[in-house]
């Protein structure tokens, strides 16, 4: 299944370019142009992880799901009824579905939260749920007793995990290499427009193919 939302909630604490390799690549010694690199820095990180559906740095996400996979509207809603999704599909082979996690890599998951047909939150214990990351995309099965049944107004369920390479040297050679090549566009056309007759590196996106994440 598919999430409506997600969102970041504990950033990252640092970059994976630091200011001095920035400032060598560029071939810059003075210090007066430090803040705007640090901008630049932040700007094509986000980039990269945008392209890629991967995070970089280690930091806490939350996905908002409208309910569980394999759930049907059980009540209709009328007069003020309160809407309840319930397990009347099949359950066979975990139900077949999982909750897909829209970035990686994974470090950890850390709570499934859902909300009951009384609207109040509940947290699934961890035995209740299988992290299932062998092709590299994260989905989430339900564990034997199946999914529990949620409030059918949306926005039901909410997974919050770790998500990161690690720190600044744990992010792949290949990455890094594609945001320097980045900062050095940026740095050198400060405007939306050019007057020059640019030519585009051909290789410098292949840098970011093996790492773009094919989750849907």
């Amino acid at each position: 299944m598919n999430p409506t939302s997600s969102r970041c909630v504990v950033p990252p604490t640092t970059e994976p370019l630091s200011l001095d390799e920035v400032k060598e690549h560029l071939r810059i010694e003075s210090s007066a142009e430090d803040a705007l690199l640090q901008v630049y820095i932040e700007a094509v990180r986000e980039i990269c992880e945008h392209n890629t559906s991967r995070v970089l740095i280690t930091q806490t996400w939350e996905t908002v799901f409208d309910r569980f996979p394999g759930l049907v509207l059980e009540s209709s809603g009328l007069d003020g009824e309160v809407l309840t999704l319930s397990r009347t599909a099949s359950r066979t082979a975990r139900q077949g579905l999982g909750l897909t996690l829209p970035i990686g890599p994974i470090q950890a998951v850390e709570s499934i939260r859902y909300r009951d047909h009384n609207g109040e939150w509940q947290t699934l214990a961890p035995d209740a749920y299988v992290r299932d990351h062998v092709t590299g995309v994260d989905r989430i099965y339900p564990g034997p007793e199946g999914w529990p049944e949620v409030d059918a107004r949306g926005q039901a369920v909410c997974v919050r995990y770790v998500a990161g390479y690690g720190g600044r040297w744990a992010t792949p050679a290949a990455l890094r290499v594609w945001m320097l090549l980045r900062m050095g566009a940026m740095y050198e056309n400060r405007e939306e427009y050019s007057s020059k007759a640019l030519s585009r590196l051909p290789m410098m996106d292949r840098l970011l193919d093996p790492y773009r994440l094919s989750i849907y």
